[in-house]
């Protein structure tokens, strides 16, 4: 668990989703340093809803690129997605309904980075690759 460093290897090169990778990049940083500052915890829920809330927004983007332009790969992809959802909803109940937050945030933190990293360094740069050979930058 630590600060994500935006960097290259996170671009897909279509503008639409990097700046969105960056955002949601920058919104876990934004826990990261919350949960650092020992901040309340009505303080790190609300960063993990509002993080919540544009993931759904981004897999959202991400879905209605993948449907306009026919990706092949698009149910496994929205697969991944729907589990990321479900598991970060475990997470957050958990973690409103917890008197172990200070315990549960950095499993919530090392999940979100984990999954972030690989989900943007694997299946979105193959979707990268799909949608700028159909011409989307």
């Amino acid at each position: 668990m630590g600060k994500i460093t935006w960097c290259s290897d996170f671009c897909v090169g279509v503008a639409e989703i990097d700046a969105q990778h960056e955002r949601l990049v920058s919104m876990v940083n934004e826990l990261f340093r919350a949960y650092m500052l020992g901040r309340e915890k009505d303080v790190l829920s609300d960063i993990i809803t509002g993080l919540s809330d544009y993931t759904a927004y981004h897999f959202s983007t991400e879905e209605r690129l993948m449907d306009e332009h026919a990706y092949p790969a698009t149910a496994e992809h929205r697969l991944e997605h729907r589990e990321f959802i479900d598991r970060s909803i475990d997470f957050l109940l958990a973690y409103t309904s917890s008197n172990q937050e200070q315990n549960l945030a950095p499993v919530v933190l090392d999940y979100l980075e984990d999954w972030l990293l690989k989900h943007i360094r694997g299946t979105d740069v193959e979707l990268g690759e799909f949608l700028r050979d159909k011409g989307v930058q």
